[in-house]
């Protein structure tokens, strides 16, 4: 008995990190494809960019509306893990989720990419303090809520009605780990509006 749990729990992994390296595939796939769509970029709108970019400290200096500000935040932390939950309670669940990863990776690598024209070598960094706090909050929790969500939406492909998975995960269990990633999520915002503002604010004087 304990030796067929032991081989079966060994599948079960296999199949999680077999999983998960796929949506790690699809993750580059797209970032891939965002930095060979950042070439389509215009000088005028990179110029815009630049612009904008160099004003940020006084635009963040200004007042502004609290709540919006923090809703505005809230949305970019939580719009890709929530989207890829929700898929995992239906069937094309098992296209759209790794859909979501290809579209989170485009846009994080178009954005860098972006940051990297108008300012060249320093728009790296500049990148990073704006966005580096954030990739590390919601790309894992993106890539791991997908990977749950994905064999949530493989088991109703094959009309169980069960919410867990495959290896006897309970609902409970899943909605722990739901909100285990939320729990992070928000953390990482908080440190965003706490710490990032100044953080860009540094990098963007050392460029001026």
């Amino acid at each position: 008995m304990k030796i067929g749990r032991l081989i079966q729990n060994r599948k079960v992994l296999g199949k999680s990190r077999a999983g998960l390296l796929l949506l790690c595939g699809f993750f580059l796939f797209g970032a891939m494809l965002g930095r060979i769509a950042s070439g389509a970029v215009t000088q005028e709108n990179v110029q815009q960019l630049h612009t904008y970019l160099l004003h940020y400290g006084q635009i963040t200096q200004q007042p502004s509306d609290v709540i919006v500000s923090c809703l505005s935040l809230l949305m970019a932390y939580y719009r890709y893990p929530l989207l890829v939950f929700l898929l995992g309670f239906c069937t094309v669940g098992i296209v759209l989720i790794p859909a979501v990863c290809m579209s989170q990776g485009f846009f994080l690598s178009f954005s860098i990419q972006c940051f990297a024209k108008a300012f060249g070598k320093s728009g790296v960094a500049l990148a990073l303090s704006a966005l580096g706090v954030r990739c590390l909050f919601t790309v894992p929790c993106t890539l791991f809520l997908g990977l749950w969500a994905a064999a949530d939406s493989i088991q109703r492909m094959k009309h169980q009605k069960t919410i867990g998975r495959q290896d006897g995960q309970s609902a409970a269990s899943y909605m722990l780990r739901l909100l285990g990633c939320l729990l992070l999520l928000l953390i990482g915002a908080l440190v965003e509006l706490f710490w990032v503002p100044d953080l860009i604010n540094t990098v963007l004087t050392d460029l001026t």
